[in-house]
């Protein structure tokens, strides 16, 4: 748990969170299955409840087996990010909403961690990939590009 008054930790986790912040955290998916992921956030505004995101994945054998999905995704070589030890798919078939609330209090329990931003050039091959996505919904891809 970090030692700052909620207020202060807030504050902090405010002053952190941007578009194309990545972070670890823990998450609980629809199917139940808590796991540590790495998220990189989309929102266009900074103000959004919820945040959006794209995960990212280590386990590239779904998409050996499945090529149909390369145009959906995104490969980064292992160490090419510091906060990628390892060969790293981002997954951009879909997009995750977490509220700030969820967000900042995992922060706050230090089951959240602020691991850098990705690089613009990588923001804009994610924003390409969403806007002719087949997968994500219009709503969703105007929370991520605006008008489009």
């Amino acid at each position: 748990m970090i030692d700052l008054p909620k207020d202060t930790c807030d504050d902090v986790f405010e002053g952190e969170i941007s578009r194309s912040s990545v972070i670890k955290t823990r998450y609980e998916f629809e199917n139940g299955t808590i796991k540590e992921k790495f998220f990189i956030a989309l929102s266009r505004s900074p103000e959004n409840n919820p945040l959006v995101f794209v995960v990212t994945t280590s386990n590239p054998e779904f998409f050996d087996k499945h090529p149909e999905f390369n145009r959906d995704i995104i490969r980064i070589t292992a160490g090419s990010l510091d906060y990628f030890p390892l060969d790293t798919i981002i997954d951009c078939r879909s997009v995750l909403k977490i509220p700030r609330d969820t967000l900042k209090n995992n922060f706050h329990s230090n089951d959240l961690k602020f691991c850098g931003n990705l690089p613009s050039d990588l923001i804009s091959k994610i924003e390409s990939i969403i806007k002719y996505s087949r997968h994500i919904a219009r709503k969703d891809k105007k929370l991520i590009l605006g008008k489009y």
